[in-house]
C-alpha cells in the first residue's frame, strides 16, 4: 500500500483509539482507486483543520541529559551540536514521532503552524530547532514525505522548506538519551535558554498532546520578562 494511502486510512484509526479531536469529514478512496499525490495532499490537508493544541500547559521536569550537548545530524549528513545552532538565541526544540507506518498529521500540522509563526517566535530572539527521528539512515527518504505533507497543510510549494533547521536524529540515540522511546518517539518541545538550559519541558502522552504555538509563545515571553528583570 501505498504512503499516501497510509495517509489517509491512518486517521480513522487514530480517532478510534482515542487520539484525535473530533471526527473531520475527509470524502474516501474509491474502492479499487488508488488516491492521486495531490487528492492524498489535500485530504491530509483537510484533516489539520480539526486538530487543535494546548494553550495552557504546566511545566514538566527538566531531563537529566544536557540537552545543548546532543548531536545530531542535518539534511546534508553533517553533524550538528544542538547548542551550537544559534548561539545566545532561545531554542524551541520540538521533537517529532517520526515515521512509523503512517506520516502524522500531528506533527505535520504541529510544524506548519510553527512555519506560519516563525517570525513572532524570531522575534523573541528565538530559533526553532525541528528533529525528525529515523530508525537507520537509509530511511532518509521519509523526511521529505514529511515535510511535503508539512507543506500541503499551508499550501506551499511541496520542495519548499522550513525556514528553521531541521536536524535528524538518526538511530534514535536522541530520543532514547532523553527518555522518549514509543513508536518511534512521544512528542516532546523544550526551550533552551541563551546558555543552553532547559526552562521549558514538555512530553505528551498522546498525538495531540503538546503545547500550542500560542503556549510556546506565552512560554518565551515570560522568559524575556524574567531576563530582562534580572
Amino acid at each position: 500500500m501505498s504512503r499516501a494511502m497510509w495517509s489517509v486510512l491512518w486517521w480513522p484509526l487514530a480517532l478510534t483509539l482515542g487520539c484525535g479531536p473530533s471526527t473531520p469529514t475527509v470524502t474516501p478512496a474509491t474502492p479499487g482507486k488508488p488516491l492521486s499525490q495531490a487528492e492524498a495532499d489535500a485530504a491530509f490537508a483537510e484533516q489539520a483543520r480539526y486538530i487543535n493544541f494546548l494553550d495552557d500547559v504546566s511545566v514538566q521536569s527538566a531531563p537529566q541529559a544536557d540537552l545543548k550537548t546532543l548531536s545530531l545530524t542535518d539534511t546534508t549528513g553533517k553533524q550538528v551540536v544542538l547548542g551550537d545552532v544559534a548561539p545566545g538565541r532561545h531554542l524551541v526544540v520540538v521533537m517529532t514521532r517520526g515515521f512509523n507506518g503512517a506520516i502524522c498529521p500531528y506533527c505535520s500540522t504541529q510544524t506548519a503552524r510553527l512555519i506560519a509563526n516563525y517570525s513572532q517566535i524570531q522575534k523573541l530572539n528565538a530559533e526553532v530547532v525541528l528533529i525528525y527521528p529515523l530508525e537507520a539512515d537509509k530511511n532518509q527518504s521519509l523526511l521529505q514525505d514529511f515535510l511535503r505533507k508539512v507543506n500541503s497543510v499551508d499550501k506551499r510549494s511541496a520542495e519548499e522548506l522550513p525556514p528553521f533547521p531541521v536536524l535528524l536524529d538518526v538511530g534514535l540515540k536522541v530520543v532514547d538519551t532523553l527518555g522518549l522511546r514509543k513508536d518511534l518517539s512521544k512528542p516532546a518541545t523544550y526551550i533552551l535558554d541563551p546558555t543552553g538550559s532547559v526552562r521549558f519541558a514538555y512530553v505528551g502522552n498522546t498525538l495531540n498532546d503538546r503545547p500550542s504555538v500560542k503556549a510556546i509563545v506565552q512560554q518565551l515571553q515570560q522568559q524575556q520578562a524574567a531576563e530582562k528583570s534580572e
